[in-house]
């Protein structure tokens, strides 16, 4: 197995907008969660020697360097492995950052959210700007491959105040950044505020500009857009995420994890002490016909602005001559024999997907 997802489900405090599986209160010790860890590892064959090993929640970075270590001394990653740690820019996470790196991190991506104290609070995040800049500065001198997850288009949000919390992040010269327009996913508190009238967000057009806005400034610095919400510098793309947007096999390991591995489609329970519990015994495990194959390729690789997806891989979810009219209209590009959104076409990616699947 080369791609390797770890899910930690435990946070601070659950943030409104979020719709992972996270818990702000802890209902397992992390020597019950690594004894879960490794024992589905086992289960799955004790794969080693991965591509890339991602670390994702919740918080992972609330784990002990320690407890990274002892996973990492089983998973036996080769010396090119990509080990990527998810951390927020608290205090507390920050002080532990050399540890991680030295536990054998190579990647951290910072989860950023925002660079204003409006934007912050308005997210429900636990950390102020001073303290996230700190964070990123520090990051930045101990790993040198260095992400940031931002987001815009949040109530209130300005283009102005997006451009310049971009200065303030690409000032740091991290690697990559992932810039997400805030949407509103079901069972989230956001989801409550909005549906009572008490969330506003930007419309379409807004949501255009800022969207323009974050292509035409990544660009300008030297960021290759590489996936709709995803920007690089050369050879720093996100290989543990390019897995998934290929349309490879993956292995989740911990609560709520998801797999895909030889045509099934692997869910993990989701309350940490349940999954615990009834480690193995109690997992939701789909054969996914052809056809289903072919859409979850479709709709993963049209997010690829680069490469996109083979024709040939999803011909029977596709309406051609839907293609032909869209090429013709300019939102894909002439290519004979894949699907790649063109400029014009990112924004309209949605719309796209509708027009052409089957």
């Amino acid at each position: 197995m080369k791609h390797i997802y770890i899910h930690y489900p435990f946070c601070l405090a659950k943030c409104p907008y979020c719709d992972f599986n996270s818990y702000a209160k802890e209902t397992l010790t992390q020597d019950m969660w690594i004894d879960g860890i490794l024992k589905e590892w086992c289960h799955h064959g004790a794969p080693q020697n991965p591509d890339t090993i991602f670390f994702g929640g919740g918080t992972p970075s609330l784990l002990s360097p320690h407890n990274i270590e002892k996973i990492l001394n089983h998973l036996q990653p080769h010396f090119l492995t990509e080990i990527t740690l998810e951390a927020n820019p608290t205090t507390f996470e920050t002080k532990k950052f050399q540890d991680f790196h030295h536990a054998g991190i190579n990647r951290l991506s910072l989860g950023v959210q925002a660079l204003n104290e409006k934007g912050l609070k308005n997210l429900g995040r636990e950390h102020h700007v001073k303290e996230t800049l700190h964070a990123m500065t520090q990051a930045r001198s101990i790993f040198s491959n260095l992400s940031f997850d931002l987001i815009y288009g949040r109530s209130y949000h300005t283009t102005d105040e997006w451009r310049e919390e971009l200065n303030m992040a690409l000032s740091i010269n991290p690697d990559h950044l992932s810039l997400y327009q805030l949407t509103i996913e079901e069972g989230t508190l956001f989801e409550k505020k909005f549906k009572n009238h008490q969330l506003p967000m930007p419309d379409l057009d807004v949501q255009a500009d800022f969207f323009e806005l974050t292509i035409n400034y990544m660009e300008r610095f030297g960021y290759d857009m590489y996936e709709i919400s995803n920007y690089a510098k050369k050879d720093h793309e996100s290989q543990h995420n390019l897995a998934y947007w290929r349309y490879k096999d993956y292995l989740g390991l911990g609560p709520g994890a998801h797999s895909r591995l030889d045509g099934r489609a692997i869910m993990r329970i989701k309350n940490p002490k349940q999954w615990y519990n009834q480690l193995l015994s109690q997992d939701d495990i789909t054969s996914l016909s052809s056809l289903e194959q072919q859409m979850e390729r479709l709709l993963m690789g049209m997010r690829l602005t680069k490469e996109g997806v083979s024709i040939h891989d999803v011909q029977n979810v596709v309406h051609m001559d839907k293609i032909s009219d869209l090429k013709n209209q300019g939102f894909l590009l002439n290519c004979e024999d894949r699907l790649i959104v063109s400029q014009k076409g990112r924004i309209f990616l949605n719309y796209i997907l509708q027009m052409i699947i089957v």
